[in-house]
């Protein structure tokens, strides 16, 4: 789970760096007649790709925690103590409340992962072409 995690993180990268390239272009572009042809296209592929740079992080995320599920076992109600009601409905509310902040503690991961993968792609791009020229 762990490596399709880090796959899509590197497909949501993937699809913020064509994001930026794409507004990047169309900005730059824009009142000049010979790439006019070229916009239509460009901004085509900007809206196929922020909802994938959007969307990604939070499934990376959902796998993440399916990875953390994977190994986790339940312990039995025949280990616990006998406790009073206010500190089982203390209880409660922290196991209502914990797999939203494990779910966002997740997503924090999932977006730093992408943000990170997102400066490497640019930083071996750009490699890439002081290397061709």
């Amino acid at each position: 789970m762990l490596l399709w995690a880090i796959a899509v993180m590197l497909i949501g990268a993937y699809s913020t760096i064509l994001w930026m390239n794409a507004v990047g272009a169309i900005s730059s572009w824009r009142g000049l007649p010979e790439y006019e042809p070229k916009i239509a296209s460009l901004q085509k592929q900007a809206e196929l790709s922020l909802p994938l740079a959007i969307i990604l992080p939070f499934i990376a995320a959902f796998l993440l925690g399916a990875l953390r599920t994977e190994g986790h076992t339940r312990v039995s109600n025949e280990n616990r103590d006998e406790q009073s009601i206010a500190t089982y409905s203390d209880r409660r509310s922290r196991e209502w409340f914990a797999p939203i902040v494990a779910y966002l503690l997740q997503l924090a991961i999932s977006v730093a992962g992408t943000l990170i993968l997102v400066f490497l792609l640019h930083f071996l791009g750009t490699l890439w072409l002081k290397a061709s020229k």
